[in-house]
This record gives C-alpha cells, sequence and structure tokens, in this order.
C-alpha cells in the first residue's frame, strides 16, 4: 500500500528542522512562548547548581588557591548566565539565541576540566557530572540542535584529551599538597638514631 506523502512538511535529518525556513519560521514563533519559559529555567537550574556545589568544594578543599580558582570558573559561567538570562523576552529568537548560549557552554565545557587539575580526588564524580551535562545539554537546554550536538561533542573531546594529558603528568596537586606535607613533618621530626645535646635519641 502507498502512503500519500503530498502535505506532510519534510525535516532535514542533520539539522532536525523543517527544510522549508517559512515553516521553521512558523514553528518556532509556534512554540516560543514554551521554548522560552524553558530556556529560563535551563538557565537558572545550572546557574543554581554551579554556585550550589561550590559549598562541598570548599568543605573538601578550604580556603586555599586552587578553591578560588574553582570559584572563579564558576562565577564567570554564573554571570554569564544571567546577562543571557536578563536577555531573554518573550519575543526573544531562539534561533539566534542559541549562539551565545552555545559559546557559555562551550566555556563552561572548558573551564570545567579545571576539576580534573584541582579535584582528582573525585574523577569518577566528575566524569559523572560531564555525562548529565551532555545530556542535559541534548535533552533540556532547547537551542539549535546541530549547536548543541556540535557542543557535546566538543564536550567528550576535551574530557578525552585532558585526561589523556594529565595521564600524561603523573605530578598533581593533591600529589604536591602531600609532598609538602611530609617534607613538613619530615623536617620537624629528627631521623632515625639523632642525638640530642641534652642526651639520648630519637627511636628506630
Amino acid at each position: 500500500m502507498n502512503v500519500k506523502t503530498a502535505g506532510i512538511p519534510s525535516i532535514n535529518r542533520w539539522m532536525c528542522e523543517f527544510s522549508d525556513p517559512g515553516m521553521e519560521r512558523a514553528f518556532q514563533s509556534h512554540v516560543q512562548p514554551v521554548v522560552t519559559q524553558q530556556l529560563r529555567w535551563a538557565l537558572i537550574i545550572w546557574a543554581g547548581l554551579l554556585l550550589l556545589f561550590a559549598v562541598p568544594d570548599y568543605i573538601a578543599m578550604g580556603p586555599v588557591r586552587p578553591f578560588y580558582y574553582l570559584l572563579t570558573y564558576r562565577v564567570v559561567i554564573v554571570v554569564a548566565l544571567a546577562i543571557l538570562l536578563c536577555s531573554i523576552r518573550p519575543d526573544t529568537d531562539i534561533f539566534r539565541f542559541s549562539y551565545p548560549l552555545t559559546a557559555v557552554v562551550l566555556a563552561g565545557f572548558t573551564g570545567f576540566m579545571l576539576f580534573f587539575i584541582y579535584r582528582p580526588d573525585v574523577v569518577t564524580l566528575i566524569i559523572i557530572v560531564i555525562m548529565v551535562q551532555l545530556i542535559g545539554l541534548l535533552m533540556f537546554v532547547p537551542i539549535r540542535f546541530i549547536l548543541a550536538l556540535s557542543s557535546a561533542l566538543y564536550g567528550v573531546f576535551i574530557t578525552l584529551a585532558t585526561r589523556y594529558i594529565l595521564g600524561l603528568q603523573r605530578p598533581t596537586w593533591s600529589a604536591c599538597r602531600f609532598c609538602s606535607s611530609f617534607r613538613w613533618s619530615s623536617a620537624r621530626q629528627p631521623p632515625c638514631g639523632w642525638a640530642f645535646p641534652s642526651g639520648g635519641s630519637t627511636p628506630c
């Protein structure tokens, strides 16, 4: 049996958009109120989670310089998201809005690699978070699919590249901190058999 397809608009399989530009604009105009609201919530949740998870970083790391590096990354991305959030209007063209948002997404993935450097104690958790970010980007952030897919592929690439580079560089921040504390404790404790001027020696 032949299926009639006359009158059914075709969709570009690579772009996941209507092949007819006029049809695509009409569709975007139809779903704009829902998409705009979804975009607002996506940006708010993204910014909120970035700030929320600064708390376990502080608990695990304390007020040290690497913590402030990570905090700076969080604040920069949150400020960028706040600027985008404030620029959303009821008549915002999501098609054009996708480009600055994609730039923030790419910057977010790039900066997130700092966690591999300064939080090597939770590498597995970092990878899980990245996977959640990739899924969330493709499913819940209403931008052009081709931009979302390109950003997700970039996130996978930079994660693999960072893990490969750090694998070649054995010393990490936590290892250096351990070595520094070990040298400090060794400097305060005399070696085995050390004779004190007042008499006696350290045990071996």
